[in-house]
Formats: structure tokens, C-alpha cells, sequence
């Protein structure tokens, strides 16, 4: 008895590997496929993965025979099928990962593509603007308009001086022409002492007039400048201004409301 039972041990070390559950085909050439890769022999790697991938594998199987179609699409420098590869080792394990010997940039690729699907879909994304909502009665109220611009207010006082200034200027120079032509006159010999003493007369009075609308003119240039700057600085309160003319041909510039 004892003789037979030794003689069973044998057979038994014997028949342990006939009763071991061989390997299925997907798994021997993942195995053939893994061993490549880790050899940097990527292009005979593919072909092994293919040979799994159409030997009916598992689900896990297929994930992980993704996993390494995308290591060797990135080695074989094709970052497009590596980041389809990987999407699809993803969708069928998420918690699926890469191995430790993988290089830092597919370890880089691998955990963006695997943070983004942890995103929600309107997560990162501009909110559209409000629409318009209907009402109790049904009725859609469109959204308040925009608020206009705000109006640029005239300095209308400096505006009018410039005004002022400019005609002034233009009447002191048709006087000062005439006032010339009328003292070229009265120089003519010809003429009667009565007829050249009217010219001299009328030159000295139209060279009057056009020394006080110089003077005006000159005035109003200032007070319109005077307008401009202090309009530009404070528009509380609108300045006005005044000319006073003076017997003698010049004026006065009277400024109201400045604040200085």
C-alpha cells in the first residue's frame, strides 16, 4: 500500500500541467505583444496586438490590448491612432493604467485624455446669454434694450466766441483794406482839398473800425480758448463770457461760471 502511494506522487507532478488551463490565443500573443513593446520593437508589437485583437479576447483583454496599440502608435510617432487607442482602453476599463516603465510623455498624453473624459459635457463652457422668457399670459417679453450711449455735450459758449472772434477778424480786415484804398485816394493831387479831405477822413475812420474789430477779435480768441480749456476740465457747470468794447478801440472779456 504504502509502495502505491508513492508511486501516485509521481504521476500526479506529472499530470499537474495537463490540468492547468492552458492560455487562450488573445492572451499568448498579448504576452508576445508586451514583451516586443518593453524591447522598443514596436512595429512587430502591432502585429501581435492584431493577432489578439482577432483571437476573440476578453473585455479586460481588449482594454488592455488598446492600451499598448497606443504605446506603440506614439513610439511609431502617430500621436493621432495612440490617443484613439488609448480612448478606446478607456471606454472599456477607466480605471485602466499605464505600466511604470512608460515613458513621462505617453504617461503626460494618457492622463489629459484621462481627466477630460472625467469632465462633464458643459463643463468649461461659455453660458449662453438669458432669453426671453414668457410671461403668466404666454407672452414673450423681449430682453430690456441696451442703454444708449451717453451724448457728448457742445462747449457752445466757446464755439460762439470762436465765432465771434473770427467774424471780428475778418470785418477788422475788409475795414483795413478799405481804409487803405481810402487814404490812396485822398493822397491823389488831383482831387479837390474837399473831395481828398473826405477819403482822409473816411480812412481814418474805417482804420478805426477795423483796429476795434481786431481788438474784438483778439479778445474773443482768448476768451474762446479760455472756454475750451475750462470745458475740457469741468463740465458741471457751463462757462459764459462777455465782451465789453472800450472807447478806445480795445474790450474787455468778462468770464462768468469758471471755476479755477
Amino acid at each position: 500500500m504504502r509502495r502505491t502511494a508513492l508511486l501516485l506522487i509521481p504521476v500526479l507532478f506529472a499530470a499537474a500541467p495537463a490540468l492547468a488551463k492552458p492560455k487562450s490565443k488573445a492572451a499568448t500573443a498579448l504576452q508576445r505583444a508586451i514583451k516586443l513593446s518593453n524591447d522598443m520593437e514596436d512595429a512587430k508589437a502591432l502585429k501581435e496586438l492584431q493577432k489578439a485583437l482577432a483571437a476573440s479576447p476578453t473585455e479586460a483583454e481588449q482594454a488592455q490590448i488598446h492600451l499598448y496599440f497606443g504605446i506603440a502608435y506614439f513610439n511609431l510617432l502617430k500621436p493621432e491612432e495612440a490617443k484613439q487607442s488609448f480612448g478606446k482602453a478607456l471606454d472599456l476599463d477607466p480605471a485602466l493604467e499605464l505600466p511604470e516603465s512608460t515613458s513621462p510623455k505617453i504617461k503626460d498624453l494618457f492622463a489629459k485624455l484621462k481627466a477630460g473624459r472625467g469632465k462633464k459635457p458643459d463643463e468649461g463652457k461659455t453660458p449662453p446669454p438669458p432669453t426671453s422668457k414668457p410671461d403668466e399670459g404666454g407672452t414673450i417679453t423681449p430682453p430690456p434694450p441696451p442703454p444708449p450711449p451717453p451724448k457728448r455735450s457742445v462747449n457752445w459758449p466757446a464755439w460762439i466766441t470762436a465765432g465771434v472772434a473770427v467774424a471780428a477778424g475778418a470785418a477788422g480786415l475788409g475795414l483795413g483794406l478799405a481804409a487803405r484804398s481810402s487814404a490812396d485816394q485822398a493822397a491823389d493831387l488831383t482831387l479837390p482839398w474837399a473831395e481828398a479831405q473826405s477819403h482822409h477822413d473816411s480812412a481814418k475812420g474805417k482804420a478805426l473800425g477795423a483796429n476795434v474789430c481786431f481788438g474784438i477779435a483778439g479778445a474773443a480768441a482768448i476768451a474762446s480758448t479760455v472756454l475750451f480749456v475750462v470745458g475740457s476740465r469741468s463740465k458741471r457747470e457751463a462757462p459764459s463770457a462777455s465782451l465789453v468794447p472800450l472807447p478806445s478801440g480795445g474790450a474787455l472779456v468778462q468770464v462768468s461760471g469758471v471755476r479755477w
